[in-house]
């Protein structure tokens, strides 16, 4: 009998430290400051603060609140929802160097993958409301849209100081290995006398530490905040126009889509970097808004193209936008949007943008907005495995 309880613990003893090592395998870091952008639903309507866009990484969920200065009365009519189907589900083979594109050759070269991120397309979806039943002038926007990251290029510095920070946690993961092997050995008698109190209590200070040193980690989770030297994004978005409380008045608003370029230059070499941004935007609307001289609604033909600078300094961001839209079928309806914008992020949930110019179109055209993003983070993680 005492040899089947002998038997027994050695069990045990194999399967804790079979659990123990597998706890090593891997180390978990949490992706921070990623972007909570205006969401493409609510792009397509021309309502808010920026129109060019591009986030380095979104969060899982987003809420996007606006409303507009001019007719701030009661509470706001603007809202969109944008989620990243990437972030809901667990991403157990994900790490960091899969995370942004780096492929490590035979030949020690860290290659960039520019379409790694097309799996952390979002979708988004917005309502916004306007007048009121009691004055007729009744009309309720539904949108839809997604968003996909096409293309991110990183300099080969970026590329091989992830790869070194991810290689020297790697190596402090597997020398755990030898961390277990030697508990275990010293006291082996132990847990041959079925006596191990010494073996708990060294293993279990072990499982208390296993962790890999915070300023690795801190370097990894800082490197993945960057933003990539150049990048491409391509957005879809579909709106559908209520002119009545009733159902059946619903009719095509506008379908777009669009592409957004970015090139980023860092300002400084800290763990959170400033940046100057150029985008650039192309830009098809099919619109189904005008009125023609018959008092119908017609489709219009719309190609915008247009430019942004932004600066970006911490929590701060300035940039001054302007796009060009064309009337493909009558060019005298021509016009253009020049905005200012300051963004504020509060928290790494809570951001506020504010803007303030002149919106396309000849009449009504003031642009005042002030919007209010919120995010709520799930699995934003990636990883570092042995």
């Amino acid at each position: 009998m005492k040899k089947l309880y002998t038997l027994i613990l050695l069990v045990l003893a194999s399967c804790s430290v079979g659990w123990a090592q597998q706890q090593t395998v891997k180390q978990d870091i949490s992706i921070k400051n990623m972007d909570l952008p205006n969401a493409p639903a609510f792009s397509i309507l021309d309502a808010t603060p920026s129109l060019i866009e591009r986030p380095k990484a979104t969060k899982a969920f987003a809420l996007s609140v606006l409303n507009s200065i001019a007719d701030a009365s009661g509470l706001p009519k603007s809202y969109a929802v944008e989620l990243t189907p990437f972030w809901m589900i667990k991403n157990r083979n994900m790490n960091a160097l899969k995370y942004w594109g780096v492929n490590r050759t035979k030949e020690n070269q860290n290659l960039n993958q520019p379409f790694a991120h097309v799996k952390q397309s979002t979708i988004s979806f917005s309502w916004v409301s306007q007048g009121d039943t009691a004055k007729k002038n009744f009309k309720q926007q539904i949108s839809w849209g997604i968003r996909v990251p096409l293309i991110q290029v990183r300099k080969k510095t970026q590329r091989d100081s992830l790869f070194n920070a991810y290689n020297l946690i790697k190596n402090f993961l597997g020398n755990q290995t030898d961390v277990l092997a030697d508990i275990t050995g010293r006291h082996f008698g132990e847990l041959m006398r079925e006596d191990s109190t010494g073996y708990k209590k060294e293993f279990n200070a072990y499982l208390r530490n296993l962790k890999s040193p915070d300023s690795l980690n801190r370097i990894v989770q800082s490197l993945l905040a960057r933003k990539p030297v150049f990048a491409v994004d391509f957005a879809f978005a579909h709106n559908i126009t209520f002119d009545s409380p009733s159902y059946s008045s619903n009719r095509l608003g506008r379908l777009g889509a669009w592409m957004t370029l970015c090139w980023a230059n860092q300002l400084n070499k800290t763990e959170t970097p400033n940046y100057f941004n150029v985008y650039g935007i192309g830009r098809y609307l099919l619109d189904n808004n005008a009125i023609g001289t018959d008092g119908k609604l017609k489709k219009q033909n719309l190609i915008d193209v247009g430019a942004k600078a932004e600066f970006e300094f911490d929590a701060f961001s300035f940039a001054m936008e302007y796009l060009n839209r064309t009337n493909v079928e009558n060019s005298s309806l021509s016009s253009d949007r020049l905005t200012g914008i300051i963004r504020y992020k509060i928290s790494e949930t809570l951001s506020m943008t504010g803007s303030f110019g002149q919106n396309f179109g000849k009449v009504n055209n003031l642009i005042s907005f002030v919007g209010i993003n919120w995010g709520i983070s799930k699995n934003e993680t990636t990883s570092v495995n042995k």
